[in-house]
């Protein structure tokens, strides 16, 4: 299994309590890290967690012609966010290429902790291509999401990446391109639906993967 995170100087933070946590409840994982505008010292630190991250580093900066800016709440000053989020199709590719014996991959907002091993989604994911947290027909959470190492899932991460990037990046963007791919591939994709437990914003005790992105649940910086 390889878990697959993306984030910028900024988010940098959140990184150590996710690695932490997945070093205690999943201690043979491979995790594969975009790391974007990080310093010298961010990436020694990074090296050095248990899970000896695969670290592919980048540069990047803020593009107004193709991206919104966003001000609000905790994303203050995090102009990249949807720069990077509309990639999450490619992050996962680029892991699938360098892990290409893997069979199951997962990719997760960094702003997360794992609560629990993974060994029922291990189980659930098999003979599945592609495994979602399905909130409606018109959204799909990206914060948190799996792939087995099929031809299928390889399609479905190849079309998610090129029309979440296709146009102009904004809020949740990344959402609702996987809502309407699902709508688009759901006859021709084997499709596993997870639930809330897998990205609980309200950190209950069953669950699996706990998210910090929901103002009401508290700050980022107080939950963690």
């Amino acid at each position: 299994m390889v878990i697959v995170l993306f984030f910028d100087d900024k988010y940098f933070h959140f990184a150590k309590p996710l690695l932490t946590s997945i070093s205690i409840h999943e201690p043979e994982v491979k995790t594969y890290i975009h790391a974007f505008n990080l310093s010298t010292e961010q990436l020694f630190e990074l090296g050095r967690y248990p899970t000896s991250p695969v670290i592919a580093t980048h540069e990047l900066e803020f593009d107004p012609n193709v991206a919104d800016e966003y001000h609000k709440g905790l994303n203050k000053g995090k102009p990249l966010r949807f720069q990077l989020t509309c990639q999450r199709g490619r992050y996962l590719l680029d892991a699938m290429e360098y892990f290409e014996y893997e069979d199951l991959f997962i990719i997760s907002d960094v702003d997360t902790l794992m609560i629990k091993p993974l060994s029922a989604l291990k189980i659930q994911m098999k003979g599945y291509d592609v495994g979602v947290v399905r909130v409606s027909d018109t959204k799909i959470c990206s914060g948190f999401f799996a792939v087995n190492n099929t031809y299928n899932a390889k399609k479905y991460l190849t079309t998610f990446y090129d029309t979440a990037m296709d146009g102009r990046l904004f809020l949740c963007k990344d959402q609702k391109t996987m809502a309407k791919i699902h709508e688009r591939m759901k006859d021709k994709i084997n499709f596993l639906y997870l639930d809330r437990r897998y990205l609980d914003h309200e950190c209950s005790n069953d669950s699996f993967m706990w998210s910090g992105h929901k103002s009401y649940s508290g700050s980022k910086q107080e939950k963690y």
